[in-house]
This record gives structure tokens, sequence and C-alpha cells, in this order.
């Protein structure tokens, strides 16, 4: 299964501390409209999930045709982790949803003035500068905005191969400035399988047994640049 990550470097003028206490003191209750839950510790395990409630909106008829609205109340859920590296501070969120407006709220109203996010970005794609001489890393397809492929033509493409990719060799790209909007990898450690995608938004997707470890090779390379 697919599982999405996206990062972002915090400011909390007050500690981390100071918010992690906070957020274990507004815990989600029957009878509150949001708060938190503590789900524990790992490296592939997000320790903490804010769950918040929302109202859907609905038609229905009845017996004789006519229509009416209501509301259902549904209970949404986001599961997120704080990383400390040197004195810098990182939120990792599990799957994120289209907006996170709810969430930074809730941990703005706990943190105080001054807590702001800031998301984090690849500097650029090549494998090297996160995987291991232990790890086999095979660039299978990448997605690209911006080719230029005559005077006039600007084109998006999408390359996919069997074998490991080189965009230094494809020719429909050569002299071209582009933008690699996604690339795709297979990894193999140990005998272990495991997918990655990462996109320029900062969100990347993992899938298979070698989660943590990919986890782990990409935080110790975008979280120390």
């Amino acid at each position: 299964m697919n599982v999405r990550y996206k990062w972002y470097k915090v400011k909390i003028p007050k500690g981390i501390e100071f918010l992690q206490n906070g957020i274990c003191s507004t815990p989600f209750s029957d009878s509150s409209n949001e708060g938190f839950l503590e789900l524990g510790s790992g490296l592939d395990q997000e320790k903490y999930r804010f769950l918040w409630r929302t109202k859907v909106p609905f038609f229905k008829l009845d017996e004789l045709g006519n229509p009416s609205s209501d509301e259902i109340e549904s209970i949404n859920s986001v599961d997120f982790s704080f990383i400390s590296v040197s004195s810098h501070h990182y939120l990792r969120i599990k799957n994120p949803g289209r907006s996170l407006r709810t969430i930074m709220n809730s941990f703005e109203s706990i943190a105080g003035i001054g807590f702001s996010v800031k998301p984090v970005y690849f500097k650029d794609f090549k494998k090297h500068n996160w995987a291991t001489q232990e790890d086999i890393v095979t660039l299978r397809g990448v997605k690209l905005s911006g080719v230029v492929l005559e005077e006039g033509v600007v084109a998006k493409l999408e390359i996919n191969s069997n074998t490991d990719l080189s965009l230094d060799k494809l020719k429909c790209i050569n002299h071209s400035n582009y933008k690699i909007d996604s690339a795709a990898y297979d990894i193999v450690h140990q005998g272990i399988k495991g997918k990655l995608t990462i996109m320029s938004n900062g969100t990347v997707k993992i899938n298979g047994q070698l989660k943590p470890r990919i986890l782990e090779l990409l935080e110790k390379t975008i979280l120390t640049e």
C-alpha cells in the first residue's frame, strides 16, 4: 500500500516540549470538536493523531418526493510526528490531505504567537544524494514539465523504463531546460524490495517492506541540508 509523507520545518518560540505537552493536554473526546491522541513511537509509526469533526450536508426526498436538506457528522484524522535534528524541529505528516489548515491552526493555538511552518523540498532527485552503497536503486520513471521540444513548443513528458533511466542519455530532452515533477524508484536492500516516488512539491510515496529504511535515508538527507 502506498503511504504518502510530507515534511515541514517548524518554528516554535516556546520550544518543542511546550507544543508536545500542549498536544498531550488536548485529547480528543466525545464532547470535543477537535483534539489529539498519542499513538506510540517508531521510525515508521507516527506518534500522534489529530482528529476533528466536520458536518457534511446532504439532500433527501420524503415519501412524496419533497426535497429537504440535512447533515451528518464526520470525524477526520491525520497522523504526524515531530523530528528534531540539532536545534531544528520538523513536522512529518502521514497521508496529508489537500488542506492542513485545521491542524496548523490547532498547533498555532497551542504554541502561541510566532509559530510557523515551512514546507521542506528536495533540492534535486539524484539518488546518490540519499541512497547508500548497500542499496540497489533503479530510476524507473520521471514526469517532466517545461521541456522545450522546439522553438515555441513546450511539453510535459512522462517517461518510464524497465531498466535504470539516465536522463542525460535521452535524446528527446538533450539540451533542453526542464523541471522534474516526480521521479519513481525501485529499491532493493538485502533482498527486500521497496518503491519510492519523490515529487517536486515535497511529497513522497513509499510502498513495500523497506518503508522504515527509506524514511530513514530520506530524512537523513532532507532534514540535514
